[in-house]
């Protein structure tokens, strides 16, 4: 009988749990591996990790918030597969189906969202209402991503489309243009440039063009289509920049009306910039990562977008969503066009059912707790309390030769860790499996110790020196490795591979990453006793650094309040987190992260205190209409004021695992491939790694799971979306 070939995986946040349920999804996988998975601490989940608070209503508290996109087609099909894989070995958890886990929040059919504009020294809000098909959502889509042949297609169709139906605009058109937006921008060139007829004249230029765009929508789009609307002057391109030249300054000048015709001059701005750009820099042939040395902003503004448009919420909400500011400074906006570019357009043009979906508990308990129960299962060892110290270059040069681990705790007899439990919330039927957001300490040997000392065997500072070591020798422990650890972290784990390669070396060196922060907050009215009348929100742009937000009121039902402290909505913030004019200390130093989550704590009071009544006016103080009334927050204790905050949840995302990878620009290049690690039992999988996406997102790690998966055993045989095109 041949040996099975062992396999260590390290960390099990998305991209590590991806490629081991990839691997074991394959038929026959247990005749060919033998795999174990190493995690320090108690919990599975990496940066999505979440904890149930027992002594606080079993409340989730999460590293940030998370929502899944609707393009996330790998993802929301590695969980539709682990939910049907569950039933077949016999597992009957109601929450454990696609439909309980993951909602839209859809009201009259559509979904809101916001950004928040800053207008002649105020904020206005702009809610964007985007349609809903829960009929069709992404789970039961398994077709590849459009090539940007077809984005440029779908974008031209978004704007006809805008023009025709954004409320409001079709009487701001009727005053400026003289008649129906889209059917009457000829109109406009004949009113403001004069009444002129035949060939090369405004309106002349802006029918033909019109003609050429009407075909092009309703038409497949080839390369030779896009090849000839490049050359020349007179041909599509040509005709499109010339258009360009004719709208911008109506719509600008049009733009003052009010607040929906500034909107849409912006939005019409942006679209023309983005068309022109991929058409001129020829992204539809040489891909995405072309344009990936110039800044986003520069890009836009480089292919025509007027300075209000580059710097308006619309490009900023993208730059929150991706956390894209170098080292947290948010005077440091910084994307790489190329990544920007395709992440914006598979946000708003290739969602399946809706843009966002929202997991209807914590990540933990909707991703991470299926994933393992799948894994553990089929057959899958997990060895929690098994922090990596270093991964080490075999004497052969070319390959991992051994690991070395610290071991932080021992469980009680020599058994297996059992790390979830059942969480009733009170207006769920039956008990979710769940992530406390400590270790049972009951189940540990150190447990008495671990707890009276308050040690946080997730922190990188820990002082802990563990109860002994581990290391795995190649051959022996095992044959291949997938280094499912961020890349923050490797630098200090993988010192001799930085020596043996210069690619892994300038990966750990050049990528750079990001700490954030979160906060979140039970209050005791709803939004809309808040003042806040959009349901379901997601929103962005706003205020600095707290610049997220989404209500999450959903999960009440989840949670174990008692009645007289049952919250009427929930609230999640979340933002980038500046790093310290100092160097992290590099020993252990437990006053560290203390230290930084009451940084974190201090500007969030000043945040809620200086930001709040814009969103939630009906929480301000009587006596003081710009602050926030803190009595509003649900709290055991009854504390009075401020002091209430000292029960809300808030956290400092600083370990070198839990920092943010940025997509800066020039820096795609450091990006390795899961399957292309320079070594030759070494895969990576992980949002840092290069995939379809080269942004860190829930997405990016899946696939690079998967390319793990693939390279190891063939399966799966494909993953969607990781080419431009096809």
């Amino acid at each position: 009988m041949p040996t099975k070939k062992k396999i260590v995986i390290l960390g099990t946040g998305v991209g590590a749990m991806s490629a081991a349920a990839s691997l074991t999804s394959k038929p026959g996988w247990q005749d060919e591996y033998d795999i174990t998975v190493y995690q320090m601490g108690w919990r599975c989940g990496g940066k999505g990790a979440s904890g149930r608070n027992q002594a606080a209503g079993n409340r989730i508290e999460e590293h940030g918030l998370h929502i899944w996109i609707g393009f996330y087609l790998n993802a929301f099909g590695l969980m539709k597969d682990a939910c049907d894989a569950l039933r077949g070995l016999g597992v009957q958890q109601p929450f454990w189906q696609m439909e309980n886990l993951f909602r839209t929040e859809a009201v009259d059919g559509c979904q809101f969202n916001a950004v928040q504009e800053w207008v002649d020294g105020n904020w206005r809000s702009w809610v964007i209402r985007f349609p809903v098909d829960e009929s069709a959502p992404p789970w039961k889509a398994r077709e590849l991503t459009p090539t940007v042949h077809e984005f440029i297609q779908r974008i031209l169709a978004f704007l006809k489309a805008y023009l025709n139906e954004h409320p409001g605009l079709e009487a701001i058109s009727q005053v400026v243009f003289g008649g129906p937006l889209w059917s009457g921008l000829e109109h406009i060139a004949h009113r403001i440039f004069g009444a002129f007829t035949g060939p090369g004249s405004s309106a002349g230029l802006f029918g033909e063009f019109t003609a050429a765009l009407t075909a092009l929508v309703a038409s497949p789009l080839r390369h030779e289509d896009l090849a000839a609307a490049k050359s020349g002057e007179e041909n599509l391109l040509g005709k499109m920049d010339a258009l360009a030249d004719l709208v911008r300054p109506v719509m600008k000048a049009a733009a003052h009306i009010s607040d929906d015709a500034r909107r849409l001059y912006m939005v019409v701005d942006l679209g023309m910039a983005v068309v022109r750009g991929l058409v001129h820099d020829e992204v539809f042939q040489k891909g995405y990562d072309s344009i990936d040395h110039i800044e986003y902003r520069a890009w836009l503004s480089k292919w025509g977008a007027a300075e209000e448009s580059v710097n308006s919420a619309l490009v900023r909400a993208l730059y929150d969503l991706a956390f894209g500011f170098e080292d947290g400074s948010v005077s440091k906006p910084n994307m790489a066009a190329g990544v920007a570019v395709r992440s914006m357009l598979r946000i708003l043009l290739d969602f399946r059912g809706a843009v966002f979906w929202k997991m209807q508990a914590g990540m933990g308990d909707t991703i991470f707790a299926p994933l393992y129960t799948l894994l553990e299962k089929r057959g899958v060892r997990f060895k929690f309390f098994h922090r990596v110290e270093e991964v080490c270059l075999g004497s052969d040069g070319r390959s991992v030769g051994r690991i070395r681990m610290n071991i932080q705790a021992t469980v009680k007899n020599g058994g297996a860790y059992q790390p979830l439990f059942d969480a009733q919330g009170t207006g769920t039927p039956y008990p979710i499996p769940s992530w406390p957001s400590a270790p049972f300490y009951d189940q540990l040997e150190e447990g008495v110790a671990l707890e009276a000392g308050k040690i946080n065997l997730e922190s990188a500072w820990t002082d802990w020196p563990g109860v002994g070591s581990l290391e795995l020798e190649q051959g022996r422990d095992f044959d291949l490795v997938v280094l499912g650890i961020p890349v923050g972290a490797l630098g200090k784990l993988t010192p001799t591979l930085c020596e043996a390669s210069a690619p892994w070396k300038a990966m750990c060196t050049e990528l750079k990453t990001v700490q954030t922060q979160a906060c979140q907050l039970w209050v005791k009215d709803t939004v809309q006793e808040l003042g806040w009348n959009d349901p379901g929100v997601v929103m962005d742009a706003y205020a600095e650094n707290l610049d997220t937000w989404a209500d999450m009121s959903h999960l009440i039902p989840r949670e174990s309040w008692p009645e007289r402290l049952r919250p009427g909505s929930i609230a999640y913030f979340c933002g980038v987190l500046e790093d310290s004019p100092t160097k992290p200390p590099a020993v252990p130093d437990p006053a560290y992260p203390r230290a930084q989550a009451e940084r974190v704590k201090n500007m969030a009071v000043q945040w809620i205190t200086s930001n709040t009544a814009h969103l939630w006016p009906k929480a301000a103080v009587p006596l003081n209409p710009a602050g926030f009334d803190w009595n509003k927050l649900v709290d055991p204790a009854e504390r009075e004021g401020v002091a209430r905050f000292d029960s809300q949840y808030w956290r400092a995302n600083i370990d070198p695992t839990e920092r943010y990878v940025l997509s800066l620009t020039g820096q795609t290049q450091y990006r390795l491939r899961a399957d292309r690690s320079g070594f030759e039992n070494l895969f990576l999988a992980g949002d840092w790694t290069y995939t379809g996406l080269n942004v860190g997102c829930v997405e990016a790690g899946v696939m690079s799971g998967m390319r793990a998966s693939k390279a190891i055993c063939g399966y799966p045989a494909q993953i969607i979306g990781e080419e431009d095109f096809k």
